[in-house]
């Protein structure tokens, strides 16, 4: 069992996820995770911070992502979340038909943006013709993924992330917010995103990357519902 002093720093290295920036003490990740708190403690202490095959070494039930030697806790999704997800991925599924060597990833999943940034979006979508990019235990990339926004964790979903996937070249991010009940779709544009749509209630959002895909936001926000 690490030292208390030992413990302290590696707290420094654990980020919150409601401010990514803000660090958690070990006390507070045993409240999200008792398991993962004991996962942390066998884990070499560096200055330069954790490991990427430290964070590959971590592979409990928890939501993790890596950035440039932190570890961002994601909060667990609730089922209202969960049915959102699974309806989505159904008719991500459904389009993907035409494209028999494209695959649908979900969370929990990781998909690596750089040499220093691991994030684990809700969905992710690579196409046949990027099949050489996915491995076994991460994705390198993506080209489309939707983020569910967590209340905990609305800025990390709706400024971060969008930053990262832009940065990264992901084509699409869709933004689905519970509480709004909207879809945002960015289409990337350059380095960055361009918002090409807002849907609310019977308004529609059109796929770019996955032509074909069609998703009216009341009725998946109703449907989320009528499953609970």
């Amino acid at each position: 069992m690490p030292g208390r002093d030992i413990l302290a720093a590696m707290a420094l290295l654990i980020e919150s996820p409601a401010a990514p920036d803000t660090p958690m003490s070990l006390h507070d990740v045993s409240k999200i995770s008792q398991t993962l708190a004991e996962h942390m403690q066998t884990l070499p202490l560096r200055a330069e911070g954790f490991s990427v095959e430290d964070y590959f070494s971590l592979n409990g039930n928890y939501l993790l992502e890596y950035v440039d030697g932190c570890l961002q806790i994601l909060p667990m999704p609730d089922l209202y979340h969960q049915m959102l997800s699974q309806l989505l991925l159904l008719k991500l599924l459904d389009v993907l038909k035409s494209d028999p060597a494209g695959q649908v990833c979900y969370s929990p999943f990781k998909v690596m943006l750089d040499a220093t940034r691991y994030r684990e979006p809700d969905l992710g979508v690579m196409l046949g013709k990027h099949a050489a990019r996915r491995r076994r235990t991460h994705w390198e990339g993506a080209d489309f993924v939707i983020e569910i926004v967590s209340e905990s964790n609305r800025r990390h979903d709706l400024e971060t992330k969008r930053h990262d996937y832009a940065v990264a070249g992901i084509g699409e991010y869709w933004v689905v917010d519970p509480e709004l009940k909207s879809i945002t779709q960015f289409v990337l544009d350059g380095p960055a995103y361009r918002e090409q749509a807002v849907a609310r209630g019977a308004e529609s959002v059109h796929g770019h990357v996955l032509a074909g895909l069609t998703v009216a936001a009341g009725p998946l926000f109703a449907e989320a519902e009528a499953r609970l």
